[in-house]
């Protein structure tokens, strides 16, 4: 499965992209979580805020696979780094 990633209110240029997103929290209600789900899982991934915690580097992304059900879809943190999935080996 091929994996679309998207950041927000910007145009994607096609350049050679050579490292993939990493999931490294789960957001769920109120808790954070280590998390254990690759990228490759989904089929939608949004870049919704780079850096967005001032003591972390971490990015916030959205990840899910119907776009008409995006209630189910799930928030980490992670590295966006260049913006593409590495397919599961």
């Amino acid at each position: 499965m091929t994996t679309k990633t998207i950041i927000v209110g910007k145009v994607q240029p096609n350049e050679k992209i050579i490292k993939p997103i990493e999931f490294k929290k789960y957001i769920g209600g109120s808790t954070i979580d280590d998390t254990v789900t690759l990228p490759s899982e989904y089929k939608f991934i949004e870049l919704i805020a780079p850096k967005y915690f001032y003591f972390s580097d971490y990015d916030v992304m959205f990840a899910y696979n119907d776009p008409d059900l995006r209630n189910y879809g799930a928030f980490y943190l992670g590295y966006w780094n260049d913006g593409v999935v590495a397919e599961r080996a």
